[in-house]
């Protein structure tokens, strides 16, 4: 696996944490576990930073829009946390 694709592994399991619907998990410890793996998902997607390590930064070291992205990922979010 190259660089891009690791950087795009990064963004795609961010974006799978935000997309996880927790509710449907019948164990109360991996339901928990879910929460904060989206909240911290959907906070990660949102601050807008170019710092290294920042949602913005992985997006432009493999040519993506930030923006364009962030708003394609918060249309696929349907529960209101992406706000």
């Amino acid at each position: 696996m190259g660089e891009k694709e690791l950087f795009l592994a990064v963004i795609q399991q961010a974006i799978n944490d935000s997309l996880l619907n927790p509710s449907a998990i019948k164990s109360p410890h991996k339901r928990e576990k879910a929460w904060r793996m989206k909240e911290k998902a959907v906070a990660w997607l949102k601050v807008t930073s170019e710092k290294v390590g920042s949602f913005d930064w992985y997006c432009k070291l493999v040519g993506l829009s930030p923006s364009w992205t962030r708003r394609k990922i918060k249309e696929r979010l349907d529960d209101g946390r992406f706000k």
